[in-house]
This record gives C-alpha cells, structure tokens and sequence, in this order.
C-alpha cells in the first residue's frame, strides 16, 4: 500500500526550509511507494512547487481548521512537520497519524525557558521523531533530555549533480565579487553583514558585492547603505528564485548570522565552487575548515581581512574553490539521507 507524506510548513515563502522539503519531496519522486505531498499557506511558493512539479495542497491560512481539511482529503500515513509552529498545529490535528517534527534552526528562544521552548514541548511529546539539523540546535534545546530517545541529527544536503546542472546558464552581466543570499531578518544579522562589507570596501574601492534577499529588515539595510556611502560598491538586489549563477560567478561568499542550522545557502555556495566566509555558527561549523574550503571567525577585522585575502589572491581562491567542490561530493550523500528517511517513515 502507498504511503502518503504530508509536509507541513508554516510559511508562504520560499527558503532554506522550503528548500529542504521539495529536495525531499524529489528524493522520493520516482517511488512507486511513496508520494509526498506540500502543504502550506498560500503565496509565492506556489510558482516554486510548480516549477518543480510538486504537489501542493494550498492552506487559506496556517489553521487548525485548514490542515484538518486537508488531512481529511488526502489521508496522509504521516504528517511531517517543518520547524515549531506547524509542529504545534499539526500535533493538535493528527490525532492517530504519525507525527514527524523536523527543526531546521537553532532558534536563541528554544536555549531557555520562553514561551516558545514551552509551546514545543506539546509537539516533541506527540512526535514519533524529532529531527534537528545540526548537533547545537538538539543539544541546545533546553528541554532536550525530555526527548533524546526519539531524536535524531540529519543534517541537509544537496543534490550536487542537479544542483550543478541549475547554475549552467548565461553569464552574468555583472560580476561581483561579494555575494549574500538569505534573509534580511535579525537571525542573518545584516547590520553585521554591511559593516564588515564597509571595512573590505575601505581597503580597496573597487570591490563589488551583491546582496540577494528580502525580509523584514530590508529598509533598514537599505538606509544603512545609503548613510555609509556605500551604493556604489553594494547593490541590494531583493529576493531571488535563482541567485546560483552570481554565486558561482562570485568570488566569496560572505555571511554573518547570529545562528543556523546547517544553512542550504552555504551547501550550495560550497557545491559550484565559491569560498565561504563565516561566523562560526552551529551546522557551518561541520562545513567549512579555515583555509581549505573557506574561513570562520567572530571578529569583524578577521572577516573582512580573510575576504580581501580570498578576493585579492588568485591562487589561494582556485585551490580553496576546487577544495569546496570535492568535499561537498563526500559531504552530500543523497543514498545515505535518503536511507535514514526511509527508516524513520518505517
């Protein structure tokens, strides 16, 4: 018999978690046993699942009431939900289905007792499993021994072969030589991001850097850029569908956030070939090692020096980009993932 998997998730958008998800959802794509099947508010992701062919099961809003419309019409054998706020309104709907939670963060408000480190607590007891995608967002949950029976560490990957095949496209017209892509929320920490960005720009003119996306700081990031004085070397681009060609043609990709888990962005930046430059966050810790692939440093002087350094020496960036590309081959197993959803789901 077919096993349906109802992906639960609590926003509209597309980002890493929605990432995550449809890459499962294609993982399993040419199972005759299983089908997976999206479910979220409705918005801009729609266009995404329909680019990827995926089936999507569109919420009027994230309700109790929507998701049990939903479960009643396709009668999922599991609901796997993605992060907190879909876990906790999935568990109030699943009634006998298997719960999956699946945490794709290690949010600063889950360390400590709050409001939202109790909340969970209803949906880690329902789960059958709790997936957590680096080994900080576990052990930093503060109720975690609660629940270590059935949690389990699975990491994100990426197709590198198909991921590969997305970024052969027409060049760019404008290379920079800087690129972020992500959020502009206060977990990316931008205000961070823009003053190292202001300390690099100020040892050499000419540097450029692209910064791709959107969110709730994004006026302020922009109003930072103008009082600094930094239009001309910093272009603030907004959300993009496919940002993966100004990655692959950049020579640094640089990133500041105050936490993680293991962040698609850097897997991705890592798979075609492009340094990375770091805070030393949570699952970029497993992914980057100081001098081969990238760098990794709390301090801003460091940051900005080691970027230079990548951008300025032609050498060092082609041995650490051909380094990037070989340890995301080993890295990202689609087989040994797939396997230990497989056990899960079982």
């Amino acid at each position: 018999m077919k096993k349906i998997v109802l992906h639960v998730l609590a926003m509209s958008t597309y980002s890493g978690a929605e990432n995550v998800v449809c890459q499962i959802i294609e993982m399993f794509s040419n199972d005759e046993n299983m089908e997976m099947i999206y479910c979220s508010p409705d918005g801009p992701i729609r266009k995404i699942l329909e680019d990827r062919n995926i089936h999507f099961e569109a919420l009027k809003k994230m309700s109790c009431a929507e998701l049990k419309r939903v479960i009643k019409k396709v009668k999922p054998s599991y609901i796997h939900a993605h992060d907190v706020r879909a876990s906790v309104i999935a568990s109030m709907c699943c009634k006998n289905i298997k719960l999956i939670s699946h945490m794709h963060n290690n949010w600063e408000n889950l360390r400590k007792i709050t409001f939202k480190s109790i909340l969970y607590l209803f949906p880690a007891i329902k789960a059958s499993t709790i997936i957590w995608v680096s080994e900080s967002a576990y052990e930093q949950y503060f109720f975690n021994k609660l629940f270590s029976e059935k949690s389990i560490v699975l990491k994100n990957i990426i197709d590198v072969k198909k991921l590969r095949q997305k970024v052969v496209a027409p060049q760019e017209d404008k290379k920079y030589d800087i690129v972020y892509v992500g959020r502009l929320t206060y977990q990316k920490n931008p205000q961070r991001l823009i003053s190292v960005l202001e300390q690099i720009i100020s040892t050499d003119k000419s540097i450029t850097a692209a910064v791709i996306g959107s969110g709730d700081l994004a006026s302020e990031i922009c109003h930072l850029v103008d009082i600094k004085k930094l239009q001309s070397n910093i272009d603030l681009l907004g959300y993009s569908n496919n940002p993966l060609p100004k990655v692959k043609n950049a020579k640094v990709f640089l990133m500041t956030s105050r936490w993680e888990g293991t962040p698609m962005c850097v897997l991705e930046a890592l798979a075609i070939g492009t340094p990375v430059v770091s805070t030393p966050v949570d699952g970029v810790n497993d992914l980057i090692v100081n001098g081969e692939n990238g760098f990794l440093s709390n301090d801003d002087v460091i940051l900005a020096k080691k970027t230079v350094e990548i951008i300025k020496n032609d050498s060092l960036r082609r041995e650490m980009s051909e380094k990037a590309k070989m340890q995301s081959e080993i890295y990202n197993s689609i087989t040994s993932y797939k396997n230990k959803l497989m056990e899960i789901y079982d």
